[in-house]
């Protein structure tokens, strides 16, 4: 396991400072923030759960990291909007698959600490400026059953085995 950032007191966007907030959140899509953050933004929406991160298109190789640019832009609009971005991680690069052919399935044990670098990097870089990020969700509904694509769901669910397979994933989690 990699050591935590260091603990500091995050301001927040600047646009949120005194504004005042609602438990309520709603998902926007990728490539159509402008106008969604800005219908969320109307409707008093707070929080916004966005497809920020697929660790297999940001980390190619190991050690790799390209932040993707349209994502990145999309987000600082959400925080510059006033709204607190929640971002989902999907997806483990080929190289780090315990189903080669499932994007969305379970993380090598072996891989483990590859995603705990990778997530370490997203954080130290989304959680400044202009970006703001402080929520994530690691993958999407990883209790769905296992499918041999690329899908953006979680698909590490095992339907025949205790807890449906939960220990690949509260591994994952414990990095």
């Amino acid at each position: 396991c990699l050591p935590a950032p260091p603990c500091r007191r995050l301001r927040p966007p600047p646009s949120t400072a005194g504004r005042r907030t609602t438990p309520f959140g709603v998902e926007i899509w990728r490539g159509h923030a402008a106008v969604e953050a800005e219908l969320a933004q109307a409707a008093g929406v707070t929080y916004l759960r966005y497809d920020l991160l697929w660790w297999d298109q940001v980390e190619l190789q190991p050690g790799v990291y390209t932040w993707p640019e349209r994502e990145s832009r999309e987000v600082a609009l959400i925080a510059d909007q006033g709204m607190i971005p929640i971002a989902v991680i999907h997806n483990a690069p080929r190289w780090s698959r315990l189903v080669p052919d499932s994007g969305c399935g379970p993380v090598h044990p072996d891989a483990l600490a590859s995603f705990a670098a990778f997530l370490f990097a997203a954080v130290s870089h989304y959680s400044q400026p202009p970006y703001y990020v402080r929520h994530y969700e690691i993958w999407n509904e990883p209790d769905a059953p296992l499918v041999p694509e690329e899908k953006g769901w979680g698909c590490w669910g095992r339907p025949e085995e205790t807890n449906w397979g939960g220990e690949a994933y509260a591994d994952l989690l414990k990095v």
